[in-house]
């Protein structure tokens, strides 16, 4: 009696769920198998071929023999590849077409669930008042933070955004300024033009007849600086804040005149 081997037997043990959908992979590792074996019949059959003339002159008829045996074997192998393989090709492809439409959906699918799945925890976060809480909490800021703002530029002193937004450092001077010389033409108060003609005595037309004189001019040119960065220290969130209308009714808290009774009334 044969015993099957421990991997026959194991196989035989395993439960196969015959109702299980196959992947697009496992569809496409079939494919390239089948490749894969046509490759690999096909270059038996070159190198059987290409032995052919050695096997010949060594004058081995019992060589030969065998080589034609396994030159006809592997022609077979191929023949038969030719008869069985277009077949499974094709069920194979319309296989692989379909899986992977089905996978599409299937992703699709899940892509709308997860998006449907975070749009319901932002709706249940704001119907759970998260929404109003923060919103109150910002808009009580920023309408105070207008206030002080008004008062601070009447008092002439810095605003909020003065102190909060940011910062701006004065230019220091690393060198002395240098006096350059240029030539220009000279008018007629005797500071350098650009225009090359006088006026008539009236001063409305260029006299074109004649030109002005050109002289050497100096100017002072200023040195490079040390210009620090302007940087940021808090974000402006006074101009940026713009609070997304997802109410139909306007909650009494974002209407400024509403808000300023409510907090007279709670002094």
């Amino acid at each position: 009696m044969a015993y099957a081997s421990r991997r026959q037997r194991a196989a035989e043990l395993t439960p196969v769920d015959e109702t299980a959908e196959r992947t697009s992979a496992v569809v496409q590792a079939e494919i390239e198998a089948l490749g894969a074996e046509e490759a690999e019949a096909d270059a038996l059959l070159s190198r059987l071929e290409g032995e052919r003339p050695d096997v010949l002159l060594s004058g081995d008829d019992a060589a030969a023999d065998r080589h034609d045996a396994a030159l006809g074997r592997a022609r077979r192998t191929i023949e038969r590849q030719n008869v069985l393989h277009p077949p499974k090709w094709d069920a194979l492809e319309a296989e692989l077409r379909a899986v992977q439409k089905r996978e599409a959906a299937a992703a699709k699918a899940a892509d709308q669930a997860s998006a449907a799945a975070m749009v319901q925890a932002i709706v249940d976060r704001v119907q759970g008042g998260e929404y109003d809480r923060h919103a109150a909490a910002i808009v009580t800021l920023l309408n105070d933070w207008a206030i002080a703002q008004g008062i601070a530029v009447k008092a002439g002193v810095p605003t909020p955004d003065d102190c909060l937004r940011y910062r701006v450092h004065t230019l220091e001077r690393i060198a002395p300024a240098v006096c350059v010389p240029y030539t220009a033409y000279v008018d007629e108060d005797g500071q350098p033009t650009l225009n090359e003609h006088p006026y008539h005595r009236d001063g409305m037309m260029v006299d074109r007849s004649r030109v002005r004189e050109r002289a050497t001019f100096y100017r002072e040119v200023e040195p490079e600086r040390r210009v620090p960065a302007v940087f940021t220290r808090l974000p402006s969130i006074h101009a940026l804040v713009n609070l997304p209308s997802i109410a139909f009714d306007r909650p009494a808290y974002l209407n400024a005149s509403a808000l300023r009774e409510r907090k007279a009334a709670e002094s």
